[in-house]
């Protein structure tokens, strides 16, 4: 990950596969955005930050944000405040609050643990 820079807001970047380096825009203009993993499919998981203090467990495919909630199937409405880590299948690791973990997209569906 290097750093982008920007009017004031933090923005991040990476170095794909190929070399280049892309800039990966948050979900709402104005929010800071943090990276946690990148898998060898260039799909990155990370953190958004509103300056209310919210913040959004987002991933980015083909360098689009998404919302790592908006990705779950059925009525899954827990909200996720980051995404740790992604593997080469696209299974996401999210957090939601201080002590509940997500296994998202795994093989046997959606798996919860608590710390």
């Amino acid at each position: 990950m290097v750093p982008a820079p920007t009017s004031g807001n933090s923005q991040a970047a990476i170095e794909v596969a190929n070399g280049t380096v892309q800039v990966l825009p948050p979900l709402h203009a104005g929010d800071e955005v943090s990276v946690k993993a990148l898998n060898d499919n260039d799909e990155a998981v990370g953190s958004e930050y509103s300056p209310s203090g919210t913040e959004t467990a987002v991933a980015w495919i083909n360098g689009k944000p998404v919302a790592v909630t908006s990705l779950v199937g059925g009525n899954f409405s827990t909200p996720l405040s980051t995404a740790l880590d992604v593997n080469n299948n696209g299974s996401i690791l999210a957090q939601s609050g201080s002590s509940d973990y997500y296994l998202l997209g795994a093989p046997s569906g959606l798996c919860q643990w608590q710390r």
